[in-house]
């Protein structure tokens, strides 16, 4: 499960006059605007990593879609719904304002996820959109930085995250399977990873949640206490991205990384429509009949 947030640098937040965190997205933007004429930019961008696309895209997505319908792909496949509606085109115009309002680094395309770290503590940012493995990654660059960690509200206030169980695990191919001892190897490791000196040192170093069904503990940083707070909130909204459901509701494989240089390339022409999004829906019913022509 992948918690993405905003990671906040405190003394850009003291500077702005920002004193607490937004209760909506209203109330979001306004702390944007509050900095960017404190003179600081507000959000730092991966935007040379495809994945990184995939932070602000899906909390969008989610926001507005699969929060109330974790059917929609399933939908979308049987044309039943489209890109062009409401909710999509809400998701998308709402990433697209981060841009064209100034709040991103101007330099989002030439900058790398592993970058965005170091543009929070060196104070070129005030804020960083990802999870909590970034937080080993920000106090090995400065110790002594001082950051915190929200998650965003959408627009009716709501806190929706993705934190949905999904079909990532350990794997093992068809032929090693029929290999015993690769089978007993495989079955060692994994008895290994998940014991529980082992899994807990592991936990601890990605700022991660336990999967296991006994309990695992050991001491959190204030940053990962807020997201253990925030996950075990009954209020808040567990979802996942567009391409991590399966079945009926599964995404053409090709087509997120397609979508994302399509965000791509409407951000650098600075100009969003419906246009776009139809061309998603052509994409996503190609791709599903090349799928279906392959099997």
């Amino acid at each position: 499960m992948s918690r993405r947030a905003s990671f906040t640098a405190k003394k850009a937040y003291e500077k702005a006059g920002v004193t607490a965190e937004p209760k909506t997205y209203d109330e979001f933007l306004a702390i944007q605007e509050k900095l960017k004429a404190s003179g600081i930019t507000p959000l730092t961008f991966g935007g040379k990593d495809i994945f990184h696309w995939g932070f602000w895209v899906n909390k969008f997505f989610m926001d507005n879609m699969f929060a109330d319908d974790p059917h929609w792909n399933a939908k979308r496949t049987k044309g039943e719904v489209s890109f062009a509606d409401e909710g999509p085109m809400r998701a998308m115009t709402d990433f697209t304002e981060l841009f064209t309002k100034g709040y991103v680094d101007k330099g989002w395309a030439s900058t790398a996820d592993n970058q965005t770290a170091s543009m929070l503590v060196t104070g070129k940012a005030a804020q960083l959109f990802s999870g909590p493995w970034m937080f080993a990654q920000i106090s090995q660059a400065d110790p002594n930085f001082e950051f915190g960690w929200y998650p965003v509200p959408d627009r009716q206030g709501r806190i929706v995250v993705n934190g949905l169980n999904n079909l990532q695990g350990w794997a093992i191919s068809t032929d090693a399977g029929k290999d015993a001892d690769k089978q007993a190897a495989m079955t060692a490791f994994v008895k290994f990873f998940f014991s529980k000196d082992q899994y807990t040192k592991y936990i601890q170093a990605v700022n991660g949640i336990p999967t296991t069904k006994e309990p695992i503990a050991y001491e959190a940083s204030p940053q990962m206490k807020r997201v253990l707070e925030v996950m075990s909130d009954p209020n808040t909204i567990k979802s996942m991205q567009i391409n991590a459901f399966w079945g009926e509701d599964q995404m053409p494989t090709q087509w997120r990384n397609w979508f994302y240089k399509l965000a791509q390339e409407w951000l650098v022409k600075g100009k969003f429509s419906a246009e776009y999004m139809k061309k998603a829906d052509a994409e996503w019913d190609a791709n599903v009949k090349a799928n279906a022509a392959a099997k």
